[in-house]
């Protein structure tokens, strides 16, 4: 299966520098704009589905791809962002002055150390996972496109090259950036990472 792993438009706590896990937000402006960009970009693509997430965020940009393509999209709770609890919505200055210490021990073990009320990355990977494995059972030969969030998808981008979830710091995911994978039974290949290009001459 070709996996096309797309994350969701910006919203106005991207813009802020703030996280945003659980919380309904919905895109901003210049997310509309990207998640508009973005369809364009895939209206010759061929997808037998497209998947998202069930956040606001995700569904309208999911819903703009689908507007091209006689296709629904299909909520997959599986692709839900990290839960991160007591973080949700604050700066990280504010997370380092209320959390410091869980900040150290996650940056130290992020797989197991779960955010205060929220989850572990090794949570986020296992569901994500089983939720990529449901697709595939269904779409084995075929392309298919996911629309979630950016823990989320380092977590399956991890998982499915064999790197340890904690690795997923070393990617960095751009509002409505593409990542492209070739499943295979238990393992895949990175065709491709954070594509922009529908972006390309919009100021983001």
């Amino acid at each position: 299966m070709k996996l096309y792993l797309v994350r969701h438009g910006e919203t106005t706590r991207n813009r802020e520098g703030r996280t945003q896990g659980r919380d309904d937000e919905p895109l901003c402006e210049e997310g509309r704009a990207q998640a508009e960009l973005l369809g364009q970009a895939f209206k010759d693509c061929k997808v037998a589905a497209i998947f998202s997430s069930p956040l606001l965020r995700a569904v309208d940009t999911a819903s703009a791809i689908a507007s091209h393509h006689r296709l629904d999209v299909n909520v997959e709770e599986s692709l839900i962002e990290i839960d991160q609890g007591e973080m949700d919505g604050l700066t990280f200055t504010e997370m380092r002055s209320r959390f410091g210490d869980v900040l150290r021990q996650w940056a130290a073990d992020s797989e197991n150390v779960r955010l205060p009320g929220g989850e572990s990355m090794g949570d986020v990977q296992r569901r994500a996972w089983a939720g990529v494995q449901g697709i595939r059972e269904r779409h084995t030969n075929d392309s298919v496109l996911l629309v979630s969030h950016n823990f989320v998808i380092l977590s399956i981008i991890c998982r499915a090259i064999h790197l340890e979830v904690s690795n997923f710091r070393r990617f960095r995911l751009s509002p409505t950036g593409v990542s492209l994978l070739d499943l295979g039974e238990d393992d895949g290949m990175l065709l491709s990472f954070n594509d922009t290009c529908h972006l390309a001459g919009h100021l983001v």
